[in-house]
């Protein structure tokens, strides 16, 4: 009796760990996939508005966006370059409000403000 409740325990053990595996590796590729996504959505952006891309991150924070609002979106602090050679800095916020990133496009800027 003793090693039959051995190997359902150990079964079961098994079993508890491949599930957290399979759910921490799932989580990782979903968070992977939606900042390539919004990745995507930014480098779609700059190039319908005429922007070079001078540099960006993705940010821990949302910015100057309303953090209720910024659900399910991926933000990115931005410098671009316009046709004519102007630089400017604001935030991107790639998704939309309630909508996971894999089915929009949209993306939203807020420029910083010049001094």
């Amino acid at each position: 009796m003793d090693i039959q409740f051995d190997n359902v325990l150990l079964l079961t053990l098994l079993m508890a760990v491949v599930l957290c595996t399979s759910i921490f590796l799932l989580a990782r590729l979903h968070i992977a996939r939606s900042i390539s996504r919004a990745g995507t959505i930014l480098k779609n952006w700059a190039t319908q508005n005429h922007f070079e891309l001078v540099h960006f991150e993705r940010c821990a924070w949302p910015g100057p966006f309303n953090p209720l609002t910024a659900y399910h979106c991926i933000i990115f602090s931005v410098r671009v370059r316009d046709p004519e050679h102007g630089e400017r800095s604001g935030w991107v916020r790639c998704g939309s409000l309630g909508v996971p990133i894999y089915f929009t496009n949209q993306a939203e800027v807020k420029w910083e403000k010049s001094q």
